[in-house]
């Protein structure tokens, strides 16, 4: 949790942990990471449906790209399906709000996380 703190209070390049870099953290790989932990296809993650079921993860995937990398909004929504750079906004925020008050939401940042920087979930 301290991480995540650390990760949106600060615009600089930081290391996740003592092995990998942000700049070594690919979009790709946190879509690939997201649609494996919620079960649902890369398809769907970039696709135009909106059921709960997709848009949740895709915006959890959404707001991990921003967190994690350094690519700025409209290069996440490009990777994301060729969405907006306000759609990944509206979705970044969604998800900041939410991880205070939904603990599934926070459960699965914290596990993501630690899966895209290659550490052990407990």
């Amino acid at each position: 949790k301290a991480m995540l703190d650390y990760l949106e209070s600060t615009e600089e390049p930081v290391i996740v942990n003592d092995f990998v870099p942000v700049e070594k953290i690919k979009v790709e790989s946190i879509i690939n990471h997201c649609s494996g932990y919620f079960g649902v296809s890369v398809i769907d993650l970039k696709s135009n449906r909106r059921t709960r079921a997709i848009v949740r993860p895709r915006q959890v995937a959404m707001y991990l790209a921003k967190t994690l990398t350094l690519k700025s909004l409209p290069e996440i929504g490009r990777r994301m399906g060729g969405r907006d750079h306000t759609t990944v906004l509206h979705g970044v925020n969604k998800i900041a709000a939410l991880k205070a008050s939904d603990a599934f939401v926070s459960k699965a940042i914290h596990d993501l996380t630690a899966i895209v920087c290659g550490q052990v979930v407990s």
